[in-house]
């Protein structure tokens, strides 16, 4: 559940409706219960307008999605004059939230993660665009090691592997197959595994009426024991696309990694953190996000404030 300011800036925003009944709908009220299950559900981010004396809080809360670095631009435009931006967010798309910090960085604009909110992921890219950064006592700044959508590719590759030279071409136009070169790729790979493999034609059919390939199985013979060893099956035209696009999307994680890692450690010296944040953040699962310590939010600059 919310506490301490997040609490505070809810009873406001309940004593003056006016603050966000705007025209244009960029801004909403917060949600009667904003508690980290709300904030890990908005599948975008969600601004929320406060009065602060003369000036305004930009209330940043939910998930990065694509189009929301613009949408926060406009927010700024229709919140100025603003005292300071919060967040309280899951983070999602990384390149969104770079867009955003930067946004913050440009228009000279603090940050800050208000008690019992929490900042993770790319929510912290935002949070590191501010000139002035604060995080309250019971605030989280939490962090994980950055992925993109390299490895979703990957995963998609695996789920629907492509089944057709034509297929895989398409999905891979600067590793394309030659057609003419399956043929005898697939016969080098079976015959590396001592099994020979009946000829076949683009599409992965055998040309001599035997069984498909890619159903073709080496017989099961039995040892002298009596036992069944176990049975392999010959390389298809299947295997061997896959085999292709792992290969073909590994270079392609590798080479995205390396330059969003660039991207990163550019926008930290920018944003003046130490670039040994960019190493800390590496080894730690996404799946376990881990808030940073007081002592680290200052080694790292993190906080300024």
């Amino acid at each position: 559940m919310i506490r301490g300011a997040i609490l505070a800036l809810l009873a406001l925003l309940l004593a003056r409706p006016e603050a966000y009944a705007q025209r244009d709908a960029i801004f909403e009220p917060l949600p009667k219960n904003l508690d980290w299950k709300a904030v890990v559900q908005a599948n975008n981010l969600h601004f929320t307008l406060v009065p602060h004396g003369k000036t305004n809080i930009v209330f940043v809360w939910g998930g990065i999605s694509p189009g929301d670095a613009l949408r926060f631009s406009a927010a700024l435009a229709a919140a100025k004059p603003i005292d300071e931006i919060q967040f309280y967010s899951s983070g999602g798309n990384l390149l969104e939230s770079l867009k955003i910090g930067a946004a913050i960085h440009h228009g000279r604009f603090s940050t800050r993660v208000p008690d019992g909110a929490r900042c993770v992921s790319a929510c912290n890219f935002m949070f590191m665009g501010g000139v002035v950064r604060s995080i309250d006592p019971t605030g989280s700044f939490e962090v994980h090691m950055f992925s993109d959508d390299w490895t979703d590719r990957l995963r998609s590759e695996l789920v629907r592997p492509p089944h057709s030279v034509t297929e895989y071409n398409k999905r891979h136009p600067n590793a394309a197959i030659d057609p003419t070169e399956v043929d005898d790729k697939i016969a080098a790979a079976n015959a590396r595994t001592g099994t020979p493999q009946a000829p076949s034609d683009s599409a992965g059919q055998p040309m001599d009426g035997s069984v498909p390939v890619a159903t073709a199985v080496a017989p099961v013979s039995t040892t002298t024991d009596g036992s069944r060893p176990a049975t392999r099956r010959d390389v298809t035209l299947d295997d061997l696309l896959i085999n292709y696009a792992i290969d073909d999307d590994v270079k392609g994680i590798q080479q995205g990694s390396a330059q969003i890692a660039a991207v990163i450690a550019r926008y930290l010296v920018e944003m003046q953190l130490s670039l040994d944040f960019l190493t800390t953040f590496a080894a730690i699962p996404n799946a376990a996000p881990r808030p940073l310590t007081h002592a680290e939010l200052i080694k790292f600059n993190v906080i300024n404030n």
